[in-house]
């Protein structure tokens, strides 16, 4: 048996600036952004030739005359299928923000919408042929709002959208499109656009200052990755890197997970696979850090696989929470790599349903929260955090082990607390699909009170969804450029 394998690229490319013997005198021209520099001797009073460059070719010994009714206009015309092939291999590619909804609801879209104007140096040949964009807000398969914007147009439009009805997991797509033509240009397409969601109803005040009713997508800025990163082999690794956390309602955990390769070149298990820790480091909840992390981590196995992840036992500020963790590593020559590693980060985005505060008249000496979690159907397991909070604050928290449908432990008993609103969530290390919770919680002196319960979420391509704000960029070509944007498309390959 023999396997035989092919492949075909083809490759153009276009450049601004180049040289070339326009007019055939043997002496090289530049061609710069269209125009030509002719190319000339002259000599100086030493006698000394110096090539100089004009516009014109009347200075050489070749010039060119021409008339311009015998110019052979198909010269330089686009080919047809040479542009039909490029247009498949690099097609017009929309940004597109979506918004996917928490909670059932009516809602209304407010913001507003500019195209920004190219400031300081750019290139005025090409900003000649941008042709400005069109953007849209759209719900399922309906578009509620759309506006062209020409080109050099900086008017902020209102882009709104009022009484939404939307079921939990509705997606919302704002999207900035090049044009409507399959050869729109996508050149200078810069578009400043925060839209701001809110549901009707009376408002309160999250744990970590975010609110119940207003979603915002810089509360949703989490850039990270599930990745590994790729070091050379070294027994001693040398961690730097900024850090930045302010006070938040929950400890955060630093994390260095290092492995070799799971699978060998043919695909087969590794029989010596190996996957450890290497590094941890948790800041409590009170505890602020802006500044390096720098650490020695030894690394005997010379394992070259790094996962670097942020994680904390619920859900805080995660958009304030900044990691830019480097490697260096040190051959056995003594030679240094410095690597720059991608951070995962681990929270709950899937909110499976929302709590209310619960209000104590007074200052309580000790309260006894009870958790009361069930499921059905009870096919679940895993680990579940209770915790009580205020806004700011962290009062208590613990965790259970969570299976068949049902929790088991002792209750959390937390002392000194002070009078005013606090909050019971339960935060689940897994997902939850198809499965009805209801989460709630007794507490001292108050009786039941309803709890929220957040879930970790399956990664479908469109970031981490936190607060329900992603992104994603849409393939425009095959007539998609003129269509309200195709929900059955959106998933990942396989």
């Amino acid at each position: 048996m023999a396997t035989v394998a092919t492949s075909t690229s083809r490759t153009t490319t276009k450049t601004s600036v180049y040289f070339s013997d326009v007019n055939g005198d043997g002496l090289v021209d530049i061609v710069s952004n269209g125009k030509v520099y002719f190319n000339h001797i002259e000599f100086d009073a030493q006698g000394h030739a110096i090539p100089h460059f004009t516009l014109s070719s009347a200075d050489t010994p070749s010039p060119i005359i021409y008339d311009a009714k015998k110019i052979d206009k198909t010269i330089g015309e686009v080919d047809p299928t040479e542009q039909a092939e490029l247009i498949k291999s690099s097609p017009m590619e929309d940004m597109v923000r979506v918004w996917q909804a928490p909670k059932d609801g009516i809602i209304s879209i407010s913001g507003t919408v500019s195209l920004i104007t190219p400031t300081g140096e750019y290139d005025t040949d090409e900003y000649a042929h941008a042709d400005g964009v069109r953007v849209a807000i759209q719900k399922g398969s309906t578009e509620l709002w759309s506006k062209k914007i020409a080109k050099g147009d900086a008017t902020a439009y209102n882009a709104t959208a009022q009484n939404i009805t939307v079921k939990k997991g509705d997606r919302i797509y704002f999207r900035v499109q090049s044009g409507t033509e399959e050869t729109s240009n996508g050149a200078f397409d810069n578009v400043k656009w925060a839209p701001v969601i809110t549901y009707t109803g009376a408002a309160e005040t999250l744990p970590g200052g975010l609110s119940t009713t207003v979603y915002q997508p810089q509360e949703g800025a989490i850039y990270g990755a599930n990745t590994l990163t790729n070091v050379a082999e070294s027994t001693s690794l040398n961690l730097s890197g900024k850090f930045t956390k302010p006070v938040t309602t929950d400890d955060v955990t630093l994390r260095i997970v290092a492995s070799n390769e799971l699978k060998d070149s043919l695909g087969n298990n590794n029989p010596n696979y190996k996957k450890r820790e290497i590094y941890t480091r948790t800041l409590a909840w009170n505890e602020a850090f802006d500044g390096e992390i720098k650490q020695t981590i030894p690394n005997p196995d010379g394992l070259t696989n790094l996962n670097f992840e942020i994680s904390s036992s619920s859900n805080v500020d995660w958009s304030k929470i900044k990691w830019t963790p480097q490697i260096e590593t040190i051959g056995k020559n003594g030679s240094r790599q410095r690597t720059a590693g991608a951070t995962h980060y681990i929270l709950f985005a899937d909110m499976v349903s929302e709590g209310k505060p619960v209000v104590l008249a007074s200052n309580v000496s000790t309260l006894t929260v009870t958790p009361s979690i069930t499921m059905l159907p009870p096919t679940v397991n895993g680990m579940v955090t209770m915790t009580v909070k205020t806004v700011d604050k962290l009062l208590g928290k613990k965790t259970y082990t969570f299976s068949g449908g049902s929790l088991s432990g002792d209750p959390l008993i937390i002392t000194g607390i002070s009078a005013g609103k606090i909050w019971i969530d339960y935060f689940y290390s897994g997902n939850i699909s198809g499965q009805t919770v209801t989460s709630a919680a007794t507490v001292s002196g108050i009786g039941t009170a309803q709890a929220g319960f957040y879930a970790q979420t399956e990664n479908k391509g469109f970031g981490t969804m936190y607060r329900g704000w992603g992104g994603f960029v849409y393939n425009a070509s095959e007539g998609r450029y003129g269509k309200p944007i195709d929900e059955s498309l959106l998933k990942l390959p396989r």
